[in-house]
Parts: C-alpha cells; structure tokens; sequence
C-alpha cells in the first residue's frame, strides 16, 4: 500500500451524452502495470493499448490524480475531427464516428493512453410503449416489444446506461440480487452500475406475451424481457459499452 499509493494516477471520467442518448457512466477501470489508472465506475483493465465504446456525442470530464491530490495535466486528441478537448475544464467532446487515442501528459512526466472507438449505435427502452429500439450506425434497425420491470414493485430503473458484457448460455441466480429465481437464458446483456439489470430472452413467456401492458401485472424483476428472435438480433450489433437509453 505505501508505495502504490505514493504511485497512483487516476483519471475519474465522468461521462454525459448530449445528444439523443442522455447521459452515460460505463462500468471499466483501466490500470497499466505500474497502478496507474484510468477510473470509470468500477472494473480494472489495462490502460495501455485497450479500447472502449462510447457514442457519438458523448462528453467525458477527465479529473487528474496523484496520491488522491489534483495536480495539473495535458490533454491532447490524436483526431480533433472525431474528439476535441476544452482547455480550461478537461472535457473531451465525442464530435463524430471514428477512432481516437487520447493522451495524457501528467505532472509525473509520464504519458498515459487510452482509445475509444466511437459509434452511432445504440438502444432505448420506452417503458410507456413498451418498445426496445436499436439504432445502427444511427439508423432504426430493429423494434422490439418487451415486458419491463413491474411498476412499484420491481420497477426497471431509468437513466442511460451501458453495456457491460455480453454472455450466451447462462442462467440468471436471483438469490445474487434477493429474488428467489434460478432460470436459463440463451443471450445476456447486463447493464453496469444497475444492480443486476439487462436485456435477456424469457423462454417462460409465450411470443404474445410481450409489449402491450403485461408489465403491470406480470412485469419482471427489472430486467428487460424479450423474445428470442429480437434478442438475438440486439445482441449480434451491441458490445460491450453500446448505450441503452431507458425512459
């Protein structure tokens, strides 16, 4: 601890979408070998050379760090036709579709890089219309009915969040979240910082079943119920840091 500490460098990033896709917070940590790291809520990875997804239209305020004391940095974009960096607050603007390195000077004298690969995909859940959109490469690929959360009971949370990872052939335990439910699905799409919430098939559900208002009285645990065929259709176009806007 003494000498880690002494050594830490931390990016807190906290990201907000301005345009259609709200505001977003995704669920990575990246930390190169020396304890140095880049912090967005939660899982460490590597710093160097690892990329993640972010929207179109995203900002993203970088907070400096050495031994949990602000000190000043440099920010730098390898494209400023994609990303752009204010001087005066860190914030990094996502402007268009494309890769992007951003490189950080600290006042250690070291450099630090991280990569984004920046989209037009993403998914909305409308929880009045019962409908899950994905837009790919902005455009409307697919619409889905679904059975959300139930209302005042279980309710499936709002915000814009993003994908964690993506998983085949598991089974959902909700003993892990204080439900008592063990059940097998074929495609999982977990949502960081949500407490278990995710898009996923519901084979206990008939094919009419979905949309309309059967969440009032047979809503889920939270998550997002849908037919298999949609599922499976989502989870071919999403990775893991596509946004899903729930409203």
């Amino acid at each position: 601890m003494k000498r880690i500490l002494s050594l830490l460098v931390v990016f807190v990033m906290m990201i907000g979408l301005t345009s259609a896709v709200g505001a977003i917070s995704l669920n990575k940590e990246y930390t190169d070998n020396r304890q140095r790291s880049i912090i967005i809520s939660g899982q460490k990875t590597n710093l160097i050379n690892k990329t993640t997804n972010v929207s179109k239209g995203t900002k993203l305020t970088l907070r400096y760090q050495i031994a949990f004391k602000n000190t000043a940095a440099q920010y730098y974009s390898s494209n400023t036709n994609i990303a752009t960096i204010g001087l005066d607050n860190g914030v990094v603007t996502f402007k268009k579709v494309g890769s992007v390195t951003i490189t950080v000077k600290g006042s250690d004298n070291r450099t630090y890089r991280t990569k984004f690969n920046v989209t037009d995909t993403y998914v909305t859940v409308s929880i009045k219309e019962q409908r899950a959109r994905l837009y790919v490469n902005g455009k409307l690929a697919r619409t889905a009915p679904v059975v959300t959360g139930k209302p005042g009971v279980t309710p499936t949370p709002k915000g814009t969040f993003t994908v964690a990872y993506k998983q085949r052939n598991t089974f959902l335990d909700g003993s892990t979240v204080g439900y008592d439910y063990f059940l097998p699905v074929k495609y999982w799409i977990p949502l960081a910082n949500t407490g278990g919430v995710g898009l996923h098939d519901a084979s206990w559900r008939a094919n009419n079943k979905f949309g309309g208002n059967f969440y009032i009285w047979d809503g889920s645990h939270g998550c997002i119920n849908m037919r298999e065929a949609d599922v499976a259709f989502f989870y071919k176009h999403i990775k893991a840091g596509t946004v899903v806007k729930i409203t």
